[in-house]
């Protein structure tokens, strides 16, 4: 499982680079201060997650099978909730 984990923690990372990026030339001109600040924070709070994922693949073997696949299971859903 630390395999599928590492591969969704560099996936999610590589979009908040992306969706950072994008944010920082593309949406900053486009719309409001509001509407930019809401989209720094997601491409923040997605970088965490990715993060977080990579921190869960490393304790992968250490925490109990099912435990560790809620963690996962959670920290992706949020992900596509909250920056998605």
């Amino acid at each position: 499982m630390q395999r599928s984990t590492l591969a969704w923690a560099a996936f999610i990372g590589m979009l908040a680079v992306a969706l950072g990026a994008f944010g920082a030339h593309g949406v900053e001109q486009r719309v409001d201060a509001r509407a930019y600040h809401n989209w720094t924070t997601a491409a923040n709070y997605q970088f965490y997650h990715a993060l977080a994922l990579l921190g869960l693949a490393a304790v992968d073997g250490r925490i109990a099978r099912r435990f560790f696949a809620l963690v996962r299971t959670l920290f992706l859903t949020g992900t596509l909730l909250f920056c998605g």
